[in-house]
């Protein structure tokens, strides 16, 4: 919204409306267009509209504070009933590299109720081991391929409406 006819607080207020809007509707995102009221087209200054939401000076309007807070709260309120999910890990000789990355990586997630099984699907080697340092599940079965593999994470988890991909 420009605020240059509509007012800065109209301009934060329906930001404020449409960002949570698209939360509440189910969006995995949102972005803001844009961050400064400066625009140039063809070689010459817009000046006649003011989108952005700090002026031509990069000074913050009004709609930058709503919108740190707005995007601090969304997308879910403290008050959210979390469903437990479970992350399933299939591996095969999997590269020692990529199987600790994606270990230091899946112990970072900044989520309340959530479990990670590795399903080592008969590798050679015995670095899958190393997801018990992380405090994940580890399944060893005999190699069978990956579909079989999935379906041993699938069958051992514990994460909510996990029976609706059961087959």
């Amino acid at each position: 919204m420009d605020s240059r006819r509509n007012g800065e607080q109209a301009q934060a207020a329906s930001l404020e409306w449409q960002v949570r809007s698209a939360f509440a509707g189910g969006c995995a995102g949102a972005f803001v267009f844009s961050w400064t009221d400066e625009w140039h087209r063809g070689g010459y200054e817009v000046e006649d509209w003011d989108f952005g939401i700090t002026r031509r000076d990069r000074s913050p309007k009004l709609a930058l504070d709503v919108m740190r807070h707005v995007f601090a709260e969304v997308p879910f309120s403290p008050n959210t009933n979390w469903p437990r999910i479970s992350v399933i890990v299939c591996t095969y000789n999997g590269s020692r590299r990529l199987l600790a990355e994606c270990f230091r990586h899946l112990k970072k997630i900044d989520y309340p109720d959530f479990e990670v099984i590795v399903v080592d699907d008969g590798s050679t080697d015995q670095f899958t081991d190393c997801a018990r340092d992380y405090g994940f599940r580890l399944i060893r079965t005999p190699n069978s391929g990956l579909g079989n593999a999935r379906n041993t994470g699938l069958f051992a988890a514990t994460g909510r409406n996990r029976g609706l991909y059961r087959r």
